[in-house]
Parts: C-alpha cells; sequence; structure tokens
C-alpha cells in the first residue's frame, strides 16, 4: 500500500508538469522557440500548444524534478 501511495503521488507530479509556468515574459534572446502539445491529466479538456525557448523548457523540467522528489520524500516519512 505503501509503494502505491508513492507511486501515486509521483505520478500526479508526472501529470502537472505542464502546471509550471514563467511569471515574468524573458526579454527577447532569438532562441529558437520550441512547441509541445501538452495533453491534460483528466477530462475532456483538449490538448493545448505551448512554445518556449529550450532554456525555458529546461528549467520547467527541472522544477519538475525537484517537486517530483520533494513529494517522494514526503511520501517516504509517511
Amino acid at each position: 500500500m505503501r509503494s502505491f501511495n508513492i507511486l501515486a503521488a509521483f505520478a500526479a507530479t508526472l501529470m502537472l508538469g505542464g502546471v509550471a509556468v514563467a511569471k515574468d515574459k524573458p526579454a527577447d534572446t532569438g532562441e529558437k522557440k520550441i512547441c509541445r502539445t501538452e495533453m491534460p491529466a483528466v477530462g475532456r479538456i483538449p490538448a493545448k500548444k505551448t512554445c518556449r525557448t529550450r532554456s525555458e523548457w529546461e528549467a520547467i523540467s527541472a522544477e519538475n524534478q525537484r517537486d517530483a522528489a520533494r513529494t517522494l520524500r514526503g511520501s517516504a516519512t509517511n
């Protein structure tokens, strides 16, 4: 049961990965935009196309990995 809770927390964190959004619009650095289609976690909400620079995607990925690790550490103590 405990491993299921950890797995569920990790899966929820991964599904919410597209939620992290930069608050301020960065200055135009001339970087090429990379567009991804993000599927919603649940429901009939249509897919959403999001375009960001490579560095923005890397920052979002790093934040999501930190959140997943934090979630797993919190679940391990319960």
